[in-house]
């Protein structure tokens, strides 16, 4: 944790030395730093909790009903393997 820390401090004083030499506007601003923190919130949460952070339980939801109801079609009466 005290490295994803002291990384993402790194990339957040980066990100404000750029935002005030370019000078982009408060939306701006507030869109990098909204997306820096989410950023940060992911990272931290797949480092207390890995298996939330993993994709196969998202791809599991998603096509595990698919595999099902696949498995479920009687194959054509023409095909032969």
């Amino acid at each position: 944790m005290l490295i994803l820390g002291l990384g993402f401090s790194i990339i957040v004083f980066y990100q404000v030395a750029m935002l005030r030499k370019n000078k982009f506007g408060k939306r701006e601003k507030l869109i990098g730093f909204a997306v820096t923190g989410a950023v940060f919130l992911y990272a931290a949460m797949g480092l207390f909790f890995p298996d939330w952070a993993s994709p196969n339980k998202p791809i599991r939801f998603v096509f595990e009903p698919v595999q099902r109801w696949l498995l479920q079609i009687p194959e054509s009466p023409g095909s032969s393997e």
